[in-house]
């Protein structure tokens, strides 16, 4: 993520290089379109987080800059409690 060319405070670039390292972890990285990890509450949280981080980039970036309010929130998958009791023989 490129966030050097940005005019926003250190704090705020820290915080979305976090959102990303968080988001990443919802990722199963042995095979990605099988379920991540996180249940419900994480989704929540990480989900009002983002909405916050946008509101400071916002506020940082000023009335110069357009951000889409186009955010996808994170929701646990449907299907993860079934990959975690056989993620071998796990099937969409």
């Amino acid at each position: 993520m490129r966030l050097e060319g940005l005019p926003i405070g250190a704090a705020l670039r820290d915080e979305l290089r976090q959102l990303v390292e968080w988001y990443d972890a919802s990722v199963n990285w042995a095979y990605p379109p099988d379920p991540g990890p996180w249940r419900e509450p994480e989704c929540r949280a990480f989900n009002a987080a983002v909405r916050r981080a946008l509101d400071r980039l916002r506020a940082e970036l000023g009335d110069g800059w357009v951000i889409a309010d186009e955010f996808e929130e994170v929701h646990e998958d449907p299907d993860l409690d079934a990959y975690l009791a056989d993620p071998v023989s796990f099937r969409r």
